[in-house]
């Protein structure tokens, strides 16, 4: 069966590509980054009251919550002005290279050196400097990473619904 699109079909699916470039990409205060960055980007949106769970924050924790373009909460939370820990859930995977920031490299070669596993098997990655998780499948996503080192001496991180 032979599929061709009419000039109005490939006018609108030109538009799609061309409107999917554009969105902008998922821009705040990335993992290991000041927290103070936020206010500055502009890209994502605070939420006042969506809290991925009803969890209390411990003292000397700032918490934020914000929503991305695409609808995606991430929850971050930094300690002395630095991101240490995030946490997504949403209908899409955020940008992981804007919230991963300087760890996204070694998040991205720790995942090509894994081995392949099922489309939908939640992805685990471990590494010296970075603990990343995410799971889920088209429409509903989930995912937190932190980093060890920027983690507050004494903090249980499953207060945080992080798995550590």
């Amino acid at each position: 069966m032979e599929h061709r699109l009419n000039s109005e079909s490939k006018h609108l699916v030109l538009l799609f590509l061309a409107g999917a470039l554009l969105l902008p990409r998922v821009v705040g205060a990335a993992l290991g980054g000041s927290d103070q960055r936020l206010a500055l980007e502009g890209a994502l949106q605070p939420s006042g009251s969506s809290r991925l769970a009803a969890l209390p924050v411990p003292s000397g924790v700032r918490e934020q919550t914000l929503i991305t373009p695409q609808g995606v909460s991430v929850t971050q939370w930094s300690a002395q002005g630095f991101v240490f820990a995030l946490r997504w859930q949403g209908p899409m995977i955020p940008d992981l290279s804007a919230i991963l920031g300087a760890s996204f490299q070694s998040y991205n070669t720790a995942l090509k050196a894994r081995p392949r596993l099922g489309l939908n098997a939640p992805l685990r990655v471990q590494t010296a400097g970075l603990v990343a998780h995410t799971s889920g499948h088209m429409g509903a996503y989930s995912g937190w990473a932190y980093l060890p080192a920027l983690v507050p001496q004494g903090l249980n991180l499953t207060t945080l619904g992080i798995e550590p």
